[in-house]
């Protein structure tokens, strides 16, 4: 059951309060054939202090101290150093039920896949349990999955909760010193792969506090995501199928730099983007409630649309 290696890359910077009890949820694993790289960046805090203790406490664990380069940086160079034939990610103040690499492994082998993906469940606090019922499982291709992806539905596009052959990752790494990196790599990745495996099981806990990138948005941040969406778009549109619903995400990521740009300029061409393109993307029947909710709230008064962030 347990023949294959699996990587647990946890990038860590600044995160004291929280790496404890991630690190336990990932020692705490049903699945025990694992290696944990902790990628210190640069802490400042006690966090490479908890790196060095939890090595002497287990052998499975290993620390990489470098300087301060980004969650990209991290990542890179956790997946450069991952011996096994599977990798999977965790950001290092979130945490992990119990089953998550063995349900993820039973996933991606007995399905022969390429990916395996759980959903997340978002808390705010660091004891939380998951109860799940009613799985489904669902198998897609690489362009269908990208699909789910866009339209933001059965997958996210976050990095963590999700499992992958190390194999994929051989012309693929992380864009350093972007925001919304996971928006830039997932797509290139599923595209890589021939099957992808998802349930709608909870196994990943994301614990979500006021500190974190996602939380903080600068000019930078915003500037990245309009580089990011305009490089997906390029790289994407040859795709037929993805079309609508690029245009469903781009639209999307239109209504975000609108409700968090400072830059007057930047906002006024998101709303000119909304504008054009809400009514074609209304008639899309595969767009999320959310994005329905969002288009219909700016036709009614493009000044309500900074409600959409209270439903994120």
């Amino acid at each position: 059951m347990e023949r294959d290696l699996i990587s647990i890359i946890v990038p860590v910077y600044n995160v004291q309060e929280y790496l404890k009890n991630c690190i336990n949820s990932i020692l705490n694993q049903s699945y025990k054939n694992i290696e944990i790289i902790l990628v210190d960046d640069g802490s400042t805090d006690e966090s490479s202090s908890i790196c060095d203790l939890y090595v002497k406490k287990d052998n499975r664990i290993k620390v990489i101290h470098k300087e301060n380069g980004g969650l990209s940086d991290a990542r890179n160079v956790g997946i450069k150093s991952a011996r096994g034939k599977y990798i999977t990610f965790v950001d290092s103040d979130d945490y992990l039920d119990e089953n998550y690499v063995k349900a993820l492994y039973i996933l991606i082998t007995e399905n022969n896949s390429d990916i395996a993906c759980s959903r997340m469940k978002k808390t705010d606090s660091l004891n939380d349990k998951i109860i799940n019922k009613n799985e489904k499982i669902n198998i897609y291709n690489s362009i269908d999955a990208i699909k789910e992806i866009l339209y933001q539905r059965n997958i996210d596009n976050s990095a963590p909760s999700k499992l992958f052959k190390k194999d994929l990752f051989e012309n693929i790494l992380f864009p350093v010193g972007y925001a919304f990196e996971d928006l830039d790599t997932m797509y290139k990745l599923f595209l890589q792969a021939n099957k992808i495996v998802s349930t709608t099981n909870n196994y990943y806990l994301y614990y979500q506090r006021q500190g974190s990138i996602l939380h903080t948005v600068k000019d930078k941040t915003i500037n990245d995501l309009l580089t990011i969406i305009d490089n997906m778009n390029k790289n994407l549109i040859s795709y037929g199928e993805l079309k609508a619903p690029l245009m469903a995400r781009t639209l999307n990521a239109n209504f975000y730099i609108y409700n968090r740009s400072t830059n007057k300029d930047i906002k006024e061409n998101s709303k000119k983007y909304i504008i054009e393109n809400r009514k074609k993307v209304l008639k899309d029947s595969n767009i999320s409630k959310k994005t329905k909710y969002g288009i219909i709230i700016s036709l009614v008064s493009f000044k309500l649309v900074n409600l959409l962030d209270k439903m994120r």
